[in-house]
C-alpha cells in the first residue's frame, strides 16, 4: 500500500493514501510523516498508480494555506478507474485552503486615512480581499453626456468581426465630474446598468474634447462590441455611468487602487481595520481547479473534493484582440464578437459563459462536497459542457462576483450543431445531465458591480438537473435561472426533466429587477418547481418584480405548493401571464402575501394564489417553509451570524387553531438546550397555558393552550436565553 502512516476513517476499499502539507516537500514520498508540499505533486504521483485501481485512492490535505498562481489541472489520466474514486479531501478535523492570492504586507500611512504597500504585479488588479471581506475598486458615479468619436467595423476584417457597423469610440463627461486622469488610463472601467443587466467597458485613454468635455476612449474592439446587444441591454454611452479604478476616486472605506506603474497598492481601511495586522490578499489566479476531459468519449471521471476552502481569485474580463470588457443581453454570459444585436440569430454563438473558480468540462461523476468557495473574481463553480452524474452538495459559497454555480451553456440549444462559430467541436459537446445541486448555502453572490445580471444558480440547457434544499440569500438578480432560448426555438429538446424543489430564497433582486426568485425560459418537459419558500422580494419601484417569473417560452412546467412572502408592491405574484408564447403551465396551491396575477397562458392550469397578507401561514404551508433550505445533516455550513439558532428552528410565522396539539420545528442541534414558545420579550420561563417547552433536539413543540401570539425562544443549558425568533406563532 502506497503512502502509509496514520489512516483516517474511510469508507470502502482503500488502494492508497497520500498526504500533502504546506510544510512538506515534493521530494518526500507523500506519507503522513513525510508529506508532499503541493496538490499538483500528489496528482502526478496518483497518475502512476490509478490505471487499474483495486480500491479508492485518498489524497489528504493537512491544515494550512496552499498558494496557487494558476489552476490545478485534472485531465482524463487523473480519473478514478474500475468504479473506484480518487478523493482530494481535508484531513479529518483540519482546514486546508487553496488560495489564489498573495498576501500584501508592509502597510504604511499615506495621505489622510489611506494606507499604501508595495505589490509586485504588472497588470491591473480588479479584486482585493481584506480580513476575509471583499474590497472594491475606487469609483465615482457620473452622468455621461453622450458618445464621442466613431469606431467602424467591416465584416471579416478580423475573426471577431462578424458584421459591418459602427459605434461610439468613447463617452464624454463634464470636466468637473471626471478629472484629467494621467496615469494607468487603461486600467479604468465604466459600468452601466439596465433593469436586468450590467455591462463593463474598459478605457484606453483620457482626453479633453474641443468642446470642453472629458472623454474616456474605449478599448477597441470590445467597446464597440459592448454597444451591440439588443433590447436596449448593451452598453449605452448616455445616462448614468460608474467609473472605476482611478487614484483620484479613493475616498471611501473599503476601496482600493493599484498603481501598476509604481507597484503601489492603496487602501482606505474600514472601521476597526488595523493595517499592521490586516490580512490583505491580492489575487493572481483566475481559476483554482480546472477539470477538463478531451471529449465525451474521454472524460475525467470519479473525483471527489471534500472539506477544502477555495479562496481568492481575480478575473480580468473577456479579451478580444487586446481589448477587454464584459457585456451581454442577459444572464451569466458575455459577448465575444461584433455581430448581430439579436443574439437568437446566431443561436448564441456570439456569447460565451465565464470561467469559475472551479471549472469543469467533459467529466463524469465529479463531486464537490462540504467545501467553502469564497471570494471569486468570476463565477464560483462552473459545470460548463458535458458534465454528467456529478454533484455539488453541502458547500458554503459566498462573496462570488457572478453566479455561485453555473451549469450548461447557451449553445447547447442543439447538441451537435455545426454553426460557423460554434464553441464545441464534434464529439466534445454534450448536455450537462443528471447533476445534483443540493444542501448548499449561497450567500452574497452576483455581488460585484458589472456582474449583477448573474443568478445565485444559473442553468442553461440542462437535462435531469436536481436543485434541491439550497439556501440562497442576497443576490443582485434572481436566485435561480433555469432554461434559455425564450420563445425562439420551440423545437429544442435539450432542456428537460429538471427540478427546483424545497429551496429557500431570502432577499433576491437586491440590485436589479424584472425577475423573481426563480426565473425560467423556454420549454422544459418534465420539470418541477415545488415547495420552495421565498422571502424578501422588493416592490416594483425601479422595475417590475415578481415572486416567481416564468418568462418567454416557458412550457411544460409543474410549479406547485410554493410559499411567497413578498412585498405587496410587486407587479405580479407570479409572472406567468399570457405573453411570449408561454403555454402548458401547471401552478397550483400557491400561498403568498399578495395575489396579483395576469391572464393565464393557453393550455395551462393556474390557481389564483391564496393571499395571506400578514404571512401567518396555515400549518401545511408553514411546514413547507420549515422543510425548505439546508437539511439537518448539513446545518453546520450555516454561520450563526447569518441565521441565528432560533430562526433556524422556527423559520416562518404560522397560524393554528386553539387546541392544536403541536407544531413541527427543527432541532437546535444541542439536546441540553431548551426550546420555548412564549410571548415576545419573555425572560423567565414557566410551563403553563402561555408557555410550552421542548428539548433542544426536539422536532416538535406543544402549542400553548391560550389564544395569543408567541415567539420561539432558545435557552442554553446554563439558563441563558440565546434569542427569540423573528417569526411568530398565532394561536387563534
Amino acid at each position: 500500500m502506497a503512502g502509509g502512516g496514520e489512516v483516517p476513517d474511510e469508507t470502502g476499499t482503500r488502494q492508497a493514501a497520500y498526504y500533502v502539507s504546506p510544510s512538506g516537500s515534493d521530494d518526500n514520498p507523500g506519507t503522513a510523516s513525510a508529506p508532499f508540499k503541493t496538490v499538483t505533486r500528489a496528482r502526478d504521483v496518483v497518475r502512476t498508480v490509478n490505471a487499474d485501481m483495486t480500491g479508492d485512492i485518498y489524497v489528504y490535505l493537512r491544515a494550512g494555506t496552499y498558494s496557487l498562481t494558476d489552476a490545478i489541472a485534472f485531465a482524463p489520466p487523473d480519473s478514478g478507474t474500475n468504479g473506484h474514486r480518487i478523493y482530494y479531501q481535508a484531513y479529518p478535523g483540519e482546514k486546508p485552503v487553496l488560495n489564489g492570492a498573495t498576501k500584501v504586507t508592509g502597510w504604511t500611512p499615506d495621505a489622510g486615512s489611506i494606507y499604501k504597500a508595495k505589490l509586485e504585479r504588472a497588470t491591473k488588479l480588479r479584486n482585493l480581499y481584506v480580513n476575509d471581506a471583499r474590497a472594491l475598486m475606487t469609483s465615482k458615479r457620473v452622468t455621461s453626456r453622450g458618445g464621442v468619436g466613431t469606431y467602424s467595423v467591416t465584416a471579416g476584417q478580423h475573426s471577431w468581426a462578424w458584421a459591418t457597423g459602427s459605434g461610439s469610440d468613447g463617452a464624454k463627461y463634464d470636466l468637473d465630474a471626471v478629472p484629467a486622469i494621467a496615469s494607468n488610463k487603461d486600467d479604468l472601467e465604466i459600468v452601466n446598468g439596465t433593469t436586468w443587466n450590467e455591462n463593463i467597458v474598459c478605457v484606453r485613454d483620457v482626453t479633453t474634447t474641443p468642446d470642453n468635455f472629458r472623454a474616456l476612449l474605449f478599448q477597441q474592439p470590445y467597446g464597440a462590441i459592448a454597444q451591440t446587444p439588443g433590447w436596449n441591454s448593451g452598453f449605452s454611452v448616455s445616462g448614468a455611468h460608474t467609473i472605476y479604478n482611478a487614484r483620484e476616486f479613493l475616498s471611501s472605506p473599503g476601496q482600493f487602487y493599484f498603481d501598476k506603474t509604481t507597484g503601489t497598492l492603496y487602501y482606505y481601511p474600514r472601521q476597526g481595520e488595523d493595517m499592521a495586522q490586516a490580512d490583505v490578499q491580492a489575487p493572481i489566479a483566475e481559476k483554482l481547479i480546472d477539470i477538463a476531459g478531451a471529449s465525451s468519449a474521454s472524460r475525467v471521471k470519479n473525483l471527489t473534493f471534500q472539506g477544502i476552502t477555495f479562496a481568492n481569485t481575480d478575473y480580468n474580463l473577456y479579451s478580444v484582440d487586446g481589448s477587454r470588457g464584459k457585456a451581454t443581453v442577459q444572464g451569466a454570459t458575455s459577448y465575444v464578437a461584433y455581430g448581430d444585436g439579436n443574439w437568437h440569430n446566431s443561436k448564441y454563438e456570439i456569447i460565451d459563459t465565464l470561467p469559475g473558480m472551479i471549472t469543469v468540462n467533459n467529466a463524469d461523476s465529479i463531486n464537490f462536497i462540504g467545501n467553502v468557495v469564497k471570494h471569486s473574481g468570476n463565477e464560483g463553480i462552473s459545470f460548463i459542457n458535458d458534465v454528467v452524474n456529478s454533484s455539488i452538495v453541502g458547500n458554503y459559497i459566498t462573496d462570488i462576483a457572478g453566479s455561485g454555480i453555473t451549469v450548461g451553456h447557451p449553445q447547447h440549444l442543439y447538441v451537435g450543431d455545426t454553426g460557423p462559430h460554434h464553441k464545441f467541436g464534434s464529439g466534445v459537446e454534450g448536455i450537462c445531465k443528471d447533476d445534483i445541486i443540493s444542501n448548499n448555502l449561497l450567500y452574497d453572490v452576483s455581488s460585484l458591480p458589472g456582474f449583477g445580471g448573474h443568478s445565485g444558480i444559473t442553468a442553461f440547457f440542462v437535462d435531469g438537473l436536481k436543485i434541491t434544499h439550497n439556501h440562497i440569500q442576497k443576490t443582485a438578480y434572481n436566485g435561480i435561472n433555469l432554461g434559455w432560448g425564450w420563445r425562439n426555438f420551440p423545437d429544442s429538446t435539450t432542456c428537460k426533466d429538471n427540478a427546483i424543489n424545497n429551496n429557500r430564497f431570502i432577499d433576491t433582486l437586491s440590485r436589479l429587477h424584472d425577475s423573481g426568485a426563480v426565473y425560467t425560459l423556454g420549454q422544459m418537459p418534465g420539470t418541477t418547481i415545488n415547495e420552495n419558500y421565498v422571502k424578501g422580494i422588493p416592490p416594483a419601484t425601479s422595475g417590475p418584480t415578481y415572486g416567481l417569473h416564468n418568462d418567454e417560452g416557458s412550457a411544460y412546467i409543474t410549479q406547485n405548493d410554493n410559499v411567497l412572502d413578498i412585498d405587496p408592491g410587486v407587479k405580479y405574484t407570479i409572472n406567468c401571464e399570457d405573453f411570449g408564447a408561454k403555454h402548458h403551465l401547471t401552478i397550483l396551491r400557491t400561498y403568498a402575501t399578495v395575489n396579483k396575477m395576469g391572464i393565464n397562458p393557453p393550455d395551462s392550469r393556474i390557481d389564483p394564489p391564496v393571499a395571506v397578507p400578514d404571512n401567518m401561514w396555515p400549518a401545511a404551508q408553514y411546514e413547507i417553509c420549515l422543510g425548505s433550505g439546508v437539511q439537518e445533516e448539513h446545518r453546520g455550513i450555516i454561520p450563526s451570524t447569518l441565521l441565528a439558532v432560533q430562526d433556524y428552528v422556527f423559520p416562518a410565522s404560522a397560524s393554528v387553531a386553539s387546541g392544536t396539539e403541536a407544531i413541527k420545528i427543527r432541532s437546535t442541534g444541542a439536546a441540553a438546550n431548551a426550546v420555548w414558545l412564549a410571548p415576545a420579550g419573555t425572560g423567565t420561563f414557566t410551563e403553563g397555558a402561555t408557555m410550552t417547552k421542548a428539548a433542544g433536539d426536539a422536532t416538535s413543540i406543544a402549542v400553548p393552550a391560550s389564544a395569543g401570539t408567541y415567539k420561539l425562544h432558545v435557552v442554553d443549558a446554563q439558563g441563558e436565553k440565546l434569542g427569540e425568533s423573528a417569526a411568530e406563532l398565532r394561536v387563534r
